[in-house]
């Protein structure tokens, strides 16, 4: 049996903006390939998940000393898995007002890139809440 993978090449003529090449390759080769890609993958999300917690963890301290909040912690994909290239950052902050919540948002996207989502522990849902506190990444 023979397989086709598909490559998308630039076009070499103005008016296509792709064209297609087609290799015939075997099952096993395109099993070894598909599984290079999700090794290739893998090692880039982790890359990327370490950048952004010395990112967030960089950025936390001064920004607890300036705007007064108490504690901080990482939570969703970046703290349980799942963290990717296209991620986001959530935190949750304990103490401090809206303008602080804000003023955190802004330094840690600027510092990891990302997009992130800021919450108060205070308003929290008490399940939430609960699992913040007993799963969350605490950052020092």
């Amino acid at each position: 049996m023979t397989v086709f993978q598909v490559e998308t090449l630039p076009a070499r003529r103005a008016k296509s903006s792709y064209s297609c090449l087609f290799v015939s390759v075997s099952p096993k080769e395109l099993a070894q390939t598909l599984l290079r890609r999700a090794a290739k993958r893998r090692v880039e999300d982790e890359r990327a998940r370490e950048e952004c917690l010395r990112a967030v963890r960089g950025v936390v301290a001064p920004l607890r000393a300036s705007l007064g909040f108490d504690r901080v912690w990482i939570i969703g994909s970046l703290a349980w898995g799942g963290f990717g290239v296209r991620s986001d950052v959530d935190v949750v902050i304990e103490g401090g007002g809206p303008e602080a919540l804000l003023a955190a948002a802004e330094a840690i996207g600027a510092a990891t890139g990302r997009g992130v989502d800021v919450l108060s522990l205070d308003q929290l849902p008490p399940a939430f809440r609960s699992r913040v506190l007993s799963e969350g990444q605490s950052v020092p």
